[in-house]
């Protein structure tokens, strides 16, 4: 579910998301997220996982009629069960069905018992958050970007492709290189000055530069990409 809810932010996985937040359907499922705190951190790349039990405003609920399976039940009124389900509160309704409590609903003349293959319920986590369900257990991701948190993403790219770079030069696992990273857009400048020394301990690269590839020093190899839409240019040569 967690990885369906990160799929549900439309955010690649590379670019870091605040928190996690978990509400648990049991025991069970608390001490797993508990137990797997850190491996939930690494697969999903959010900077915190906690625990709620408490759902209050996490979400809103809305429930609609199945027809399909409505329609044997109430027969001719048919109509007057969807009014009515339409009519019910979703939050209310989806609970108890998910404890598998048993819920009338009244229509005149043709009261009968409904489940949730009865109802179509849609949660919405609202615009700062993507959310997952299954029963009782839901997993939401705060969707919403800091400038830091974006910075972070623009450097994992491009540590990643100076990974590339690496290896398609031949470079052995543990060369040094000198870095050369070629851009005119400030937004690529910025994450590289903040998160330089991250960039460099990556990649193992004892100097990091930004001169035009002319004047750069001898290099192995150049990269020309597209980060985000801005240009940059990898240049690196082993020391």
């Amino acid at each position: 579910m967690a990885r369906s809810a990160r799929k549900e932010s439309n955010l690649k996985i590379r670019q870091p998301l605040a928190a996690l937040i978990v509400v648990p359907g049991n025991d069970a499922e608390r001490q797993c997220v508990t137990l797997f705190e850190d491996h939930f951190l690494e697969e999903l790349n959010v900077k915190s996982v906690s625990i709620r039990d408490d759902r209050d405003g996490l979400y809103t609920v809305t429930v609609a009629p199945n027809m399909k399976t409505l329609g044997p039940k109430f027969g001719r009124h048919l109509n007057d069960a969807k009014k009515a389900i339409l009519a019910l509160d979703g939050r209310v309704i989806d609970a108890r069905l998910t404890r598998g409590e048993s819920v009338t609903l009244a229509v005149p003349g043709a009261d009968a018992a409904i489940t949730l293959e009865d109802i179509i319920v849609t949660k919405n986590y609202g615009d700062d958050w993507a959310g997952a369900s299954d029963g009782g257990t839901i997993v939401l991701i705060d969707k919403r970007v800091t400038t830091e948190l974006k910075n972070e993403g623009l450097a994992r790219d491009i540590i990643r492709n100076v990974q590339k770079l690496r290896k398609d030069t031949g470079l052995d696992i543990a060369d040094r290189i000198r870095l050369n990273l070629e851009t005119d857009s400030q937004t690529l400048r910025s994450a590289i000055d903040q998160f330089r020394d991250y960039v460099a301990g990556e990649t193992l690269a004892t100097e990091i530069t930004n001169v035009p590839s002319s004047r750069a020093p001898r290099c192995h190899d150049l990269l020309d990409i597209d980060v985000e839409r801005h240009k940059l240019t990898i240049a690196l040569i082993r020391v």
